[in-house]
């Protein structure tokens, strides 16, 4: 059986042969993957100080090792490949090479504690004499001994220092011992093949990954032709379909609009959705959304109106390779879509259900708060230009929050000035303040100027009768004289 992909416009072809060597390699992925969260249980348990660490790490490591090889020996009973203890298996697989990402990781996390307190000068002489005669127990015992009593004096400070908790050496650790329980899958391919007596698995060996990564460092420097290209890449993936960057570099270059090439990849067992995600997110990031305090509310209406312009972009481009919609991506822009609508919803604590209504109000009423600066609040006039400027142009019910105050300051600066004329004006006789009455008739509504203008008739009034009484008091006077006069006379 062989499944065919089209990537690009080229064919890609998967023997049934690969296909059984992913289900042996999946395992050991699976099964390293486990181990190794494991591990970091126990680091983290058990090692109070990095002496802890130099002491408890080989054993912690080689507990997880130890049960892979277990598995490994299962696995080659149940087959009846051949009868091997676990134990055995690890005591064989520690002479390998495949051993030495775990062994010399042990090694630099050991030689690192000792350089720290002792510097690199005392640790090369120590490790010299372990080279001198590595047959002599009587040196090797004295080499332990030396460490041991180094260990006893330095452990306060490592202790201090708490290099125990340095997630940099945690993570070296981890990724040697993935590497060190993973190649165990080769051991068993291996020792399957040998009893077996023929090729059963298209494994990829560590020639090939190293052919693979060659040419695909080739092929970055190389200038050639788009298709060439990608029969080059397909021709790496037949090398080592299992390196994420492949697929990541194939994907950035040829895109993936019928989904197949991340079809391909989770095959492999491998997930590129994590790079469609991220040509998403670059393709968001394109937009610059930051947030921000957004000055004025035609700025908030636009960047609302942006947003869901940028989601429909969004969508269109995770349509076209083959990605979800509802990614995290997209999740994020509806959040800020949400969070901008947020700001329209309500007036005054008054939640609109129309939300073309909202918007309409709040940008009249930030039109009228602009006009409000600009004006001079001691101008009648102004302020008369922008009452008929609130009645012309102002469609909604806000306008009635201003016209009152607006309507009630003219009204005070109308009636200081008409104050200030009355004052100022000579009301001496009746003629004067005639004349002052017709000029702010002329000038004020009537409904402006009526209690003025009552005032002023009551002065004219006070004026006429006190004349009359004047008048009258003079008559009165004279013909008292008269009078006087006459009964004396």
């Amino acid at each position: 059986m062989i499944n065919t992909y089209k990537i690009g416009n080229k064919k890609f072809n998967i023997p049934e042969n690969r296909y059984k060597y992913n289900e042996i390699r999946r395992l050991y992925e699976d099964y390293s993957n486990y181990l190794m969260e494991e591990f970091e249980e126990v680091y983290k348990l058990e090692n109070r100080s990095f002496k802890d660490v130099y002491n408890n790490i080989s054993k912690q490591g080689e507990d997880r090792i130890i049960q892979i090889a277990k598995i490994t020996s299962d696995y080659l009973r149940e087959d009846k490949i051949i009868n091997i203890d676990g134990e055995e298996l690890f005591r064989n697989y520690k002479k390998t090479d495949r051993y030495n990402p775990w062994r010399d990781q042990v090694k630099e996390i050991k030689i690192k504690y000792l350089e720290l307190e002792y510097g690199r000068e005392y640790v090369d002489k120590l490790y010299g004499e372990v080279k001198v005669d590595l047959s002599s127990q009587k040196v090797l015992k004295e080499v332990a001994d030396k460490v041991e009593n180094i260990l006893d004096k330095s452990i306060s400070y490592f202790e201090k220092h708490s290099l125990h908790k340095d997630e940099r050496i945690l993570k070296k650790l981890k990724n040697s011992l993935y590497e060190t329980c993973f190649a165990m899958h080769y051991d068993y391919i291996n020792i399957v093949e040998k009893n077996k007596g023929k090729k059963l698995y298209s494994y990829v060996s560590k020639e090939d990954e190293k052919e693979a990564e060659e040419l695909f460092e080739e092929i970055l420097k190389t200038s050639i032709d788009r298709d060439a290209r990608l029969e080059f890449f397909l021709k790496i993936l037949n090398k080592n379909p299992y390196k994420e960057k492949y697929y990541k570099y194939i994907f950035m270059e040829y895109g993936d609009k019928n989904g197949e090439l991340e079809r391909l990849a989770m095959d492999f067992g491998l997930d590129i959705n994590s790079y469609k995600i991220q040509s998403v997110l670059e393709h968001y990031n394109r937009y610059e959304i930051k947030t921000k305090s957004l000055i004025t509310l035609r700025q908030e209406l636009i960047n609302l109106i942006r947003l869901y312009l940028i989601k429909i972009n969004l969508m269109n481009h995770s349509n076209s390779i083959k990605l979800k919609t509802n990614n995290l991506i997209i999740e994020d822009i509806d959040k800020k879509i949400l969070k901008a609508r947020n700001r329209f919803n309500k007036i005054d604590g008054i939640e609109y259900e129309n939300f073309g209504t909202v918007v309409s109000i709040k940008i009249e009423r930030e039109l009228i708060e602009k006009k409000l600066k600009e004006i001079d609040f001691n101008s009648i006039m102004e302020l008369k230009k922008l009452v008929l400027f609130l009645k012309r142009e102002i469609e909604s019910n806000v306008k009635y929050d201003y016209l009152e105050g607006i309507n009630k300051r003219i009204e005070e600066l109308r009636d200081k000035e008409i104050e200030s004329l009355i004052e100022h004006h000579k009301k001496d006789t009746i003629e004067d303040i005639d004349k002052l009455i017709q000029y702010i008739t002329e000038r004020y509504r009537e409904e402006e100027s009526e209690k003025y203008i009552r005032r002023l008739n009551n002065k004219i009034s006070y004026i006429k009768t006190k004349e009359k009484i004047s008048d009258t008091y003079e008559e009165v006077k004279d013909k008292s004289k008269e009078l006087f006069k006459r009964f004396f006379d």
